[in-house]
């Protein structure tokens, strides 16, 4: 469901004309996910060999609403014919949860950006540039973490016993991991991920047809949103130091290097 409203005041004045834009934004996507796996299991095999089990909850359907509302300003002042300066900012509330589970993300950023137009002595020549920050859209992905009717999953040892490629109950081992929703959780502190990004464009026009264009950009992430293994942490590793023979395969050669593995602690 959206819904937009936009208005728009044009002025000339003594200190040069305006082109003010005033607007709002809201938008709420409901979201049905379900998952079905074939006897709610899958079974891995290597070389043949039965290896793990995955038992999925399947069939299971989760329910999730995520709610975006914005307002923004934005204006082009021309204070001078060869000049142009526009700027604006946007306030943007996002929020969503999914249906009986605590797992609500809000998100309330201010997102400005402001630039310049700069026509060159130089025939065609203009001169462009600005600074403007986005933030990023609220996936409705996030929020199967946390969820119990999200898909999840217990992955056991197989020990394929009679070499028949079927798994029966006593040939699982012990849980080697879980996954999805139930096991998962979103931070409280969810903080919204943002680009940060400056330009800088000249270009040139020659003619009636052929225009030129150099263009320099940085763009910075931040707060990228990541999963992060709470139930392993880096203490669970024993840091092995191994040498890799490189491309060719033959140890003492120049390309060889040490490489750093991690291995699981059992434990």
């Amino acid at each position: 469901y959206q819904a937009n409203a936009q208005f728009q005041v044009l002025h000339n004045g003594t200190f040069g004309s305006l082109n003010l834009v005033l607007g709002a934004a809201f938008d709420r996507s409901n979201i049905t996910n379900r998952w079905s796996a074939l006897g709610a299991i899958e079974q891995i095999l290597v070389e043949g060999v039965g290896a793990e089990v995955v038992q999925w909850n399947t069939p299971t359907q989760a329910l999730q609403h995520v709610t975006q509302s914005a307002v923004f300003v934005q204006d082009s002042w021309r204070p001078v014919e060869w000049l142009a300066i526009p700027f604006g900012a946007r306030l943007e509330d996002s929020s969503g949860r999914s249906t009986a589970a605590n797992n609500r993300i809000n998100w309330t950023t201010l997102e400005p950006r402001v630039g310049f137009v700069v026509r060159l002595p130089v025939t065609g020549a203009v001169l462009r540039g600005g600074f403007a920050r986005y933030g990023h859209v609220l996936q409705g992905s996030y929020l199967d973490f946390g969820s119990a009717f999200a898909l999840a999953g217990q992955v056991f040892r197989w020990q394929d016993a009679n070499g028949d490629r079927q798994v029966q109950p006593p040939e699982l081992d012990r849980l080697l991991r879980v996954f999805g929703g139930q096991y998962s959780a979103v931070d409280r502190n969810l903080r919204r991920p943002l680009n940060d990004e400056i330009t800088v464009e000249l270009t040139k026009q020659f003619g009636d047809r052929f225009v030129t264009r150099v263009r320099f950009f940085r763009r910075d992430d931040r707060h990228l949103v990541s999963i992060v293994n709470s139930g392993v942490p880096f203490s669970s590793y024993v840091p092995t130091l191994v040498i890799d023979p490189g491309n060719d395969g033959i140890p003492g050669t120049a390309d060889d290097q040490s490489l750093t593995l991690f291995d699981r602690k059992p434990s």
